[in-house]
Protein backbone atom coordinates (compact mmCIF):
# COMPACT_ATOMS: atom_id res chain seq x y z
CA UNK A 1 0.00 0.00 0.00
CA UNK A 2 2.83 2.39 0.83
CA UNK A 3 4.46 1.63 -2.50
CA UNK A 4 1.19 2.24 -4.33
CA UNK A 5 0.73 5.53 -2.49
CA UNK A 6 4.27 6.58 -3.39
CA UNK A 7 3.68 5.68 -7.02
CA UNK A 8 0.45 7.71 -7.05
CA UNK A 9 2.16 10.73 -5.56
CA UNK A 10 5.03 10.44 -8.05
CA UNK A 11 2.57 10.22 -10.94
CA UNK A 12 0.61 13.22 -9.60
CA UNK A 13 3.83 15.21 -9.30
CA UNK A 14 4.93 14.38 -12.85
CA UNK A 15 1.52 15.31 -14.25
CA UNK A 16 1.39 18.60 -12.36
CA UNK A 17 4.98 19.46 -13.29
CA UNK A 18 4.18 18.85 -16.96
CA UNK A 19 1.18 21.16 -16.66
CA UNK A 20 3.40 23.77 -15.00
CA UNK A 21 5.87 23.70 -17.89
CA UNK A 22 3.09 24.05 -20.47
CA UNK A 23 1.44 26.94 -18.64
CA UNK A 24 4.73 28.79 -18.14
CA UNK A 25 5.52 28.46 -21.85
CA UNK A 26 2.03 29.73 -22.69
CA UNK A 27 2.61 32.71 -20.42
CA UNK A 28 5.91 33.48 -22.15
CA UNK A 29 4.22 33.36 -25.57
CA UNK A 30 1.40 35.60 -24.35
CA UNK A 31 3.90 38.13 -23.02
CA UNK A 32 5.73 38.15 -26.34
CA UNK A 33 2.46 38.58 -28.25
CA UNK A 34 1.42 41.39 -25.92
CA UNK A 35 4.72 43.25 -26.34
CA UNK A 36 4.66 42.91 -30.15
CA UNK A 37 1.02 44.05 -30.23
CA UNK A 38 1.75 47.12 -28.13
CA UNK A 39 4.71 48.08 -30.33
CA UNK A 40 2.63 47.89 -33.51
CA UNK A 41 -0.56 49.44 -32.10
CA UNK A 42 0.56 52.99 -33.05
CA UNK A 43 0.54 52.25 -36.79
CA UNK A 44 -2.95 53.50 -37.67
CA UNK A 45 -5.73 55.26 -35.80
CA UNK A 46 -8.41 53.30 -37.62
CA UNK A 47 -7.36 50.08 -35.91
CA UNK A 48 -7.46 51.55 -32.41
CA UNK A 49 -10.77 49.99 -31.49
CA UNK A 50 -9.75 46.57 -32.80
CA UNK A 51 -6.45 46.76 -30.94
CA UNK A 52 -8.36 47.55 -27.76
CA UNK A 53 -10.46 44.44 -28.22
CA UNK A 54 -7.38 42.32 -28.91
CA UNK A 55 -5.63 43.73 -25.84
CA UNK A 56 -8.60 42.87 -23.64
CA UNK A 57 -8.67 39.31 -24.98
CA UNK A 58 -4.94 38.95 -24.34
CA UNK A 59 -5.37 40.24 -20.78
CA UNK A 60 -8.22 37.79 -20.18
CA UNK A 61 -6.14 34.91 -21.56
CA UNK A 62 -3.18 35.82 -19.37
CA UNK A 63 -5.41 36.03 -16.30
CA UNK A 64 -6.90 32.58 -17.00
CA UNK A 65 -3.41 31.17 -17.55
CA UNK A 66 -2.19 32.71 -14.30
CA UNK A 67 -5.12 31.23 -12.37
CA UNK A 68 -4.35 27.78 -13.75
CA UNK A 69 -0.64 28.12 -13.06
CA UNK A 70 -1.28 29.25 -9.48
CA UNK A 71 -3.63 26.34 -8.92
CA UNK A 72 -1.11 23.87 -10.34
CA UNK A 73 1.62 25.26 -8.07
CA UNK A 74 -0.68 24.95 -5.05
CA UNK A 75 -1.54 21.34 -5.93
CA UNK A 76 2.18 20.59 -6.25
CA UNK A 77 2.49 21.90 -2.71
CA UNK A 78 -0.29 19.53 -1.64
CA UNK A 79 1.60 16.58 -3.14
CA UNK A 80 4.70 17.61 -1.21
CA UNK A 81 2.65 17.78 1.99
CA UNK A 82 1.39 14.23 1.38
CA UNK A 83 5.00 13.16 0.94
CA UNK A 84 5.99 14.90 4.20
CA UNK A 85 8.30 17.16 2.19
CA UNK A 86 7.27 20.31 4.05
CA UNK A 87 10.14 22.52 2.93
CA UNK A 88 9.37 21.83 -0.74
CA UNK A 89 5.68 22.34 -0.05
CA UNK A 90 6.42 25.77 1.40
CA UNK A 91 8.35 26.66 -1.74
CA UNK A 92 5.53 25.54 -4.03
CA UNK A 93 2.89 27.45 -2.04
CA UNK A 94 5.16 30.48 -2.20
CA UNK A 95 5.37 30.07 -5.99
CA UNK A 96 1.58 29.95 -6.14
CA UNK A 97 1.45 33.11 -4.01
CA UNK A 98 3.76 34.96 -6.42
CA UNK A 99 1.58 34.00 -9.38
CA UNK A 100 -1.60 35.15 -7.61
CA UNK A 101 -0.03 38.42 -6.47
CA UNK A 102 1.06 39.22 -10.02
CA UNK A 103 -2.41 38.73 -11.48
CA UNK A 104 -5.01 39.34 -8.76
CA UNK A 105 -6.09 42.26 -6.55
CA UNK A 106 -4.49 42.39 -3.12
CA UNK A 107 -7.71 41.34 -1.34
CA UNK A 108 -8.27 38.13 -3.32
CA UNK A 109 -8.99 35.09 -1.13
CA UNK A 110 -6.53 32.92 -3.10
CA UNK A 111 -3.68 35.09 -1.85
CA UNK A 112 -4.87 34.57 1.72
CA UNK A 113 -5.18 30.84 1.03
CA UNK A 114 -1.57 30.66 -0.14
CA UNK A 115 -0.39 32.39 3.05
CA UNK A 116 -2.43 29.92 5.11
CA UNK A 117 -0.95 26.94 3.28
CA UNK A 118 2.55 28.27 3.89
CA UNK A 119 1.73 28.71 7.59
CA UNK A 120 0.69 25.07 7.85
CA UNK A 121 4.01 23.91 6.38
CA UNK A 122 5.81 26.02 8.97
CA UNK A 123 3.82 24.42 11.78
CA UNK A 124 4.87 20.96 10.57
CA UNK A 125 8.47 22.18 10.61
CA UNK A 126 8.04 23.46 14.19
CA UNK A 127 8.62 27.01 12.98
CA UNK A 128 5.83 28.70 14.93
CA UNK A 129 7.03 32.34 14.56
CA UNK A 130 7.11 32.02 10.76
CA UNK A 131 3.67 30.37 10.78
CA UNK A 132 2.26 33.26 12.83
CA UNK A 133 3.77 35.70 10.34
CA UNK A 134 2.01 33.95 7.44
CA UNK A 135 -1.29 33.79 9.35
CA UNK A 136 -1.07 37.52 10.05
CA UNK A 137 -0.54 38.24 6.37
CA UNK A 138 -3.56 36.07 5.52
CA UNK A 139 -5.62 37.94 8.13
CA UNK A 140 -4.53 41.25 6.60
CA UNK A 141 -5.78 40.10 3.20
CA UNK A 142 -9.16 39.20 4.70
CA UNK A 143 -9.29 42.52 6.58
CA UNK A 144 -8.63 44.38 3.33
CA UNK A 145 -11.30 42.29 1.62
CA UNK A 146 -13.87 43.28 4.28
CA UNK A 147 -12.92 46.97 4.03
CA UNK A 148 -13.22 46.94 0.24
CA UNK A 149 -16.55 45.09 0.41
CA UNK A 150 -17.99 47.75 2.73
CA UNK A 151 -16.61 50.49 0.46
CA UNK A 152 -18.28 48.95 -2.59
CA UNK A 153 -21.51 48.54 -0.65
CA UNK A 154 -21.45 52.18 0.48
CA UNK A 155 -20.76 53.36 -3.07
CA UNK A 156 -23.66 51.29 -4.35
CA UNK A 157 -26.01 52.70 -1.70
CA UNK A 158 -24.91 56.27 -2.46
CA UNK A 159 -25.52 55.69 -6.15
CA UNK A 160 -28.97 54.29 -5.37
CA UNK A 161 -29.81 57.32 -3.18
CA UNK A 162 -28.70 59.66 -5.96
CA UNK A 163 -30.90 57.85 -8.47
CA UNK A 164 -33.88 58.09 -6.09
CA UNK A 165 -33.33 61.84 -5.68
CA UNK A 166 -33.11 62.33 -9.43
CA UNK A 167 -36.32 60.37 -9.99
CA UNK A 168 -38.04 62.38 -7.24
CA UNK A 169 -36.92 65.64 -8.81
CA UNK A 170 -38.19 64.50 -12.21
CA UNK A 171 -41.51 63.54 -10.63
CA UNK A 172 -41.76 66.94 -8.94
CA UNK A 173 -41.13 68.72 -12.24
CA UNK A 174 -43.91 66.72 -13.89
CA UNK A 175 -46.30 67.57 -11.05
CA UNK A 176 -45.58 71.29 -11.28
CA UNK A 177 -46.05 71.22 -15.04
CA UNK A 178 -49.31 69.34 -14.76
CA UNK A 179 -50.73 71.64 -12.07
CA UNK A 180 -49.72 74.79 -13.96
CA UNK A 181 -51.32 73.55 -17.17
CA UNK A 182 -54.45 72.61 -15.24
CA UNK A 183 -54.72 76.02 -13.62
CA UNK A 184 -54.18 77.80 -16.93
CA UNK A 185 -56.91 75.76 -18.58
CA UNK A 186 -59.27 76.50 -15.70
CA UNK A 187 -58.60 80.22 -15.94
CA UNK A 188 -59.12 80.24 -19.70
CA UNK A 189 -62.39 78.36 -19.38
CA UNK A 190 -63.68 80.75 -16.71
CA UNK A 191 -62.81 83.79 -18.80
CA UNK A 192 -64.60 82.36 -21.81
CA UNK A 193 -67.70 81.64 -19.77
CA UNK A 194 -67.76 85.22 -18.47
CA UNK A 195 -67.49 86.58 -22.01
CA UNK A 196 -70.42 84.38 -23.08
CA UNK A 197 -72.63 85.61 -20.25
CA UNK A 198 -71.98 89.23 -21.32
Amino acid sequence: NNNNNTDDLELAWQTLDTARVILERCDEKQQQASSSSSSSSSSAATTASNDGGDDKKQDDDRLKNAMLLGKVRARMGDVCMESDNFEQAHEEYNNALKVYQSALPADDRRIAGAYTDMAVTCLFQKNTPKAIEHYRKAAEVFRLRIVNSFARMAASLNQTDEQIKQEAEKGGDHTVTASSSSSSSNSSSSSSSSNTSR
